[in-house]
């Protein structure tokens, strides 16, 4: 069984993806509000099953929201480049960078990752110019979740 949210009806397909978006003032007074908004806000998703579940939804307009199950797809960021290697676990602490000019700002930040939070490397995709001198490595990563 995979980890579960609501999407509208018109979504609700295996294969399809959504973006969260994060939650809305309409979620607060929601009794399914936990079941939703666990999910990382500008993270994207793919829906791998659909449950025969539906409610009613303030945010679906004449739609109701239905019960899917989800992974998180791959996400391009900035690692170290001593810590890149295709396939490996590894944990990344917070790192931060100031310089929001830079055209890498993003991809470095991209992650921010929980404290002790895991990640496996995906797929490497080359270098990072680092105006500070970092030595980085464009990746795919994905979030290993241990539940």
């Amino acid at each position: 069984m995979g980890r579960i949210t609501m999407v509208g009806k018109s979504i609700a397909r295996v294969g399809e993806t959504f973006t969260y978006l994060g939650s809305s003032e309409a979620c607060g007074s929601c009794d399914y509000d936990r079941i939703c908004n666990t999910l990382q806000r500008g993270r994207t998703y793919r829906i791998t099953a659909v449950r025969d579940v539906e409610h009613e939804c303030a945010l679906e307009e004449e739609e109701m929201a239905v019960v899917v199950e989800f992974e998180p797809l791959p996400v391009l960021a900035a690692v170290p480049a001593k810590r890149v290697l295709e396939g490996a676990v590894i944990t990344l602490e917070k790192e931060g960078c100031d310089l929001a000019w830079c055209p890498n700002y993003r991809l470095c930040r991209k992650l921010n990752p929980a404290r002790g939070e895991r990640i496996r490397i995906v797929d490497v995709k080359g270098t990072v110019d680092c105006p500070k001198g970092q030595s980085l490595k464009s990746v795919e990563v994905a979030i290993v979740r241990e539940d």
